[in-house]
């Protein structure tokens, strides 16, 4: 069985303008131009591109066991409508707080009260980040026929970048000491806190409930039972997005990705692949007696100078300042990826499966917001 995806292709530098790309869109017969933009860095003009894909699960299976992403394309777009008005009620509730509004307000209305019913008790909400970017902290308890059953519930609502600019949000579910703990091994508080999710954002039922996806995930991880934790539920902004990263965690083989509204362009390379082409490129780039034009060369040296093992360590440790750079905002090494086919478009309907078993086999990705406004998205982890 073969599918249709929109692949992302490199059209023109970032260096033309709208009017200058659509024409050279328009000349070669391609679809409008899409600026890739994120926190203040403009990387590119691409168009999307129809491509078949191979999606019999024996091709779906080897590409999962090589760290590729996969696209379920147009895979819920009838269920949309159906769910048109949590959505739209979604959207409006995150307005309100990008818009400055007290989210304490946004969550006692009436009808996200009637959401919690009886068994999740709002509690204090928390200003106190554990970040910077981070709006606020709300707990919840949980009870079971009038029983407390937990108590250290959490929603965190928090901007993905303090680049004013970007009002990217984020919601994410979880509990407990936040880069303290193991959540995977507390298994009743990970479905206690999905169950949250599911109140207060309806729209999740689009993965949970999804018969067809369920069955898809089961044969291609070949496991009978399967759940979906550690919830996020993101709103990527003009000019925002998530910078390269991966979502490994302890007892996850991966995470589920479904956009419900607006688009997203997606970078997703495997780990391996990623060093491979960071290294290509920074020989190529020597072998032209250049840098890159957002390194200084000592930053472009140090780089050089890593073998194989040592660059996957400098990737995981998230903390080197010129590999960060590198992959976030060099327009010469990021046009290289889209050159290679790594580049996806998502829009509503769409599902991208990220395999996230190790650091050692995950897939790297980056994502950038499509629209001239906000997206909303589901994120949730396959347990």
């Amino acid at each position: 069985m073969t599918n249709k995806i929109q692949a992302i292709k490199f059209l023109c530098g970032p260096d033309q303008d709208h009017v200058s790309a659509q024409a050279l869109a328009e000349n070669q017969g391609l679809a409008e131009p899409i600026l890739l933009q994120r926190r203040g860095y403009q990387v590119a003009w691409v168009v999307p591109q129809t491509t078949a894909v191979n999606q019999e699960i024996e091709s779906q299976r080897l590409a999962w066991s090589q760290q590729q992403g996969l696209v379920l394309p147009a895979f819920f777009h009838d269920e949309l409508n159906y769910y048109s008005e949590s959505i739209d009620a979604s959207l409006l509730m995150a307005f309100a707080i990008m818009d400055g509004e007290d989210p304490q307000s946004v969550f006692t209305t009436e009808v996200m009260l009637s959401r919690l019913g009886d068994d999740f008790e709002m509690l204090a909400c928390s200003e106190e980040a554990v970040d910077e970017q981070q709006i606020v902290s709300i707990d919840f308890d949980a009870y079971a026929q009038g029983e407390l059953i937990a108590d250290d519930l959490w929603l965190r609502i928090s901007w993905l970048s303090l680049f004013e600019e970007d009002s990217s949000l984020r919601f994410r579910f979880s509990f407990g000491l936040e880069f303290y703990e193991d959540v995977s091994l507390d298994v009743d508080k990970q479905r206690l806190a999905a169950q949250l999710c599911e109140r207060i954002f309806p729209e999740s039922a689009l993965i949970t409930q999804n018969t067809l996806l369920n069955e898809a995930l089961r044969q291609l991880l070949q496991q009978d039972q399967l759940e979906f934790v550690e919830r996020i539920v993101y709103l990527n902004s003009p000019k925002g997005g998530a910078q390269f990263h991966h979502d490994v965690e302890r007892g996850h083989q991966g995470v589920v990705f479904a956009q419900l509204h607006g688009r997203t362009v997606w970078l997703v390379v495997p780990k391996l692949a990623l060093v491979e082409q960071i290294q290509t490129y920074l020989a190529q780039q020597k072998a032209k007696s250049k840098s890159d034009s957002v390194l200084t060369s000592k930053e472009f040296e140090s780089l050089l100078a890593l073998d194989t093992e040592s660059l996957g360590a400098e990737l995981d440790s998230f903390s080197n300042n010129a590999l960060e750079k590198l992959l976030n905002r060099s327009l010469g090494f990021n046009q290289m990826l889209l050159a290679n086919g790594y580049g996806y478009l998502i829009a509503p309907g769409d599902i991208m499966l990220l395999p996230q078993a190790g650091e050692a086999n995950c897939a790297w990705h980056s994502v950038f917001c499509a629209d001239d406004y906000p997206g909303l998205a589901l994120s949730f982890a396959i347990r």
